[in-house]
Parts: C-alpha cells; structure tokens; sequence
C-alpha cells in the first residue's frame, strides 16, 4: 500500500500542472498546456459519471475558454483502472484529493485488463 501511494503521489504530481524537466520537446510555457483530465474507474459504491459525461464536460470547458490554450488540439488525459478486488477506500480518496473524477465504465464488473482497453476505446470513440 506505501509503495502504491508513493508512485501515486509521483504520477499525481506530474499531471497537476507542474513543470516537467527541460527538454527540447516541452513546451516553452507550461501555462500553454491545458490542465490533464484525471479520471479513477473502480467498483466501489459511490456516485459516478460516464467517461463520456466526464470527457463532454471538460472538452466544453476547453472550447468555453477556461482552460483553452494554444497549439494542443488533443487533451491529456489519465484513467487510473482498479486492480483485481479493486482500489482500496483510502486509494480512491488519496485520488480524489489529487483531482481525479470518480467514473464508471458500465454497468458490468470488468477483469482489470479488459477494463483498460474499455477505458482507451471509449475515449477514443469520444475524441474521434
């Protein structure tokens, strides 16, 4: 369990918006890119959105102008998938806290490899 918070925190921090290393591919001005779509998929009962209500409701936000920036036509986006017997209460609120959006893929309980692939697929088929 610390080992998983702590590579959470790490990837956490990484898609919050902070600077990441100099490279000649990053861009000038971090403030250009547009904050990433954090999405956390497990079974746990609780009040969930679609990945499609989640995906529509940031790409208004995008062409609203609140997050709009220039030369990014794609959003960055990461679904955190549960493993097998799913994320623990305490991983679930550790992502919250971090901004992730609590989402569902179905109405079926997927095996975690399928449950990734559904995830990308729908994605995909959202973004055209």
């Amino acid at each position: 369990m610390k080992q998983f918070i702590e590579i959470f925190e790490s990837f956490a921090g990484g898609l919050g918006g902070q600077a990441p290393a100099e490279t000649s591919d990053a861009p000038a001005n971090t403030s250009d890119v547009p904050a990433p779509l954090k999405l956390i998929a497990y079974c746990g009962e609780a009040t969930k959105m679609s990945v499609k209500e989640a995906l529509d409701a940031y790409m208004k936000g995008l062409q609203d102008g609140e997050q709009q920036k220039n030369g990014h036509a794609l959003p960055q986006i990461a679904i955190l998938i549960g493993p097998e017997g799913d994320f623990s209460e305490q991983e679930v609120e550790l992502a919250v806290a971090n901004g992730f959006i609590p989402v569902h893929l179905g109405k079926s309980r997927l095996r975690t490899e399928t449950a990734a692939v559904v995830a990308c697929c729908e994605v995909y088929s959202l973004l055209g």
